[in-house]
């Protein structure tokens, strides 16, 4: 089973996607890098970073001709904000739970070969 994987960083932030091509799915994970000297923060960087891999599965599932569906969560107090106040800009189809107060969220948007979403 082939993974397409892909290093993404901008700012302070760094961005892993990993795409499962036979699967049909897609996995990201966020992370910080350092020294902060020397990768300074940029405004709105969560929201960058994760565009530029939106347009990475992207173009993966209109190359496929196939749906792809990203699935990540998080326990990150940060992310889960971010999550919540970007969520609809950023077009996921599902946000769970609702709640900044819950342990973790769970986010999923998928890919299609007909347009960028679909449900």
């Amino acid at each position: 089973m082939t993974t397409l994987h892909k290093d993404i960083f901008h700012g302070s932030k760094s961005l892993s996607v990993d795409i499962s091509p036979e699967k049909g799915t897609a996995t990201i994970r966020f992370g910080t890098r350092t020294p902060q000297w020397l990768y300074p923060r940029k405004k709105d960087e969560t929201t960058q970073i994760f565009l530029l891999a939106d347009e990475v599965i992207s173009s993966v599932a209109r190359s496929l001709k196939k749906p792809v569906l990203l699935r990540f969560d998080t326990a990150n107090t940060n992310l889960k904000h971010w999550i919540l106040a970007r969520g609809k800009q950023l077009d996921f189809d599902v946000i769970d739970p609702l709640s900044a107060s819950a342990y973790r969220i769970t986010v999923q948007k998928g890919y299609g070969s007909y347009g960028n979403t679909f449900k």
